[in-house]
């Protein structure tokens, strides 16, 4: 079936199968509104085709990153007493971004090991 719909200026497009398949498809593709979509279509919009078979790598590259960030942490847990010398000697602010930079990179890396466990155990509950 075609349908001819006027266009700008002279110019007139044809609409025609292929065009309505289109339109088809991606009134099917997955939404990334909260409400809208499923676990299963955002796992799908956001991890790819691969999702299902991971590498090596990622997992291995996650657990790094949160023992690193693990002992970030706990490095800041135990500088914090040498916090008032350090402003001392450089300044209060610069020692502050570089204890909240050092902080925000130690979470970051815990976070991300964590959400990947997470993850691996409810795969593993899955199955």
């Amino acid at each position: 079936m075609t349908t001819t719909v006027p266009g700008a200026g002279s110019s007139r497009h044809t609409a025609t199968a292929e065009d309505a398949a289109r339109s088809q498809h991606l009134s099917r593709r997955p939404s990334l509104n909260a409400g809208d979509a499923s676990d299963d279509d955002v796992a799908a919009v956001t991890h790819g085709p691969n999702a299902d078979t991971p590498g090596v790598a990622p997992r291995v590259i996650k657990a790094v990153s949160f023992f690193v960030g693990c002992a970030l942490l706990v490095a800041c847990a135990f500088a914090l007493d040498r916090l008032g010398e350090w402003s001392a000697d450089y300044g209060r602010v610069w020692v502050f971004l570089a204890f909240i930079l050092v902080m925000s990179l130690g979470g970051q890396g815990f976070w991300a090991g964590s959400d990947a466990a997470i993850g691996w155990v409810k795969d593993q509950v899955r199955r």
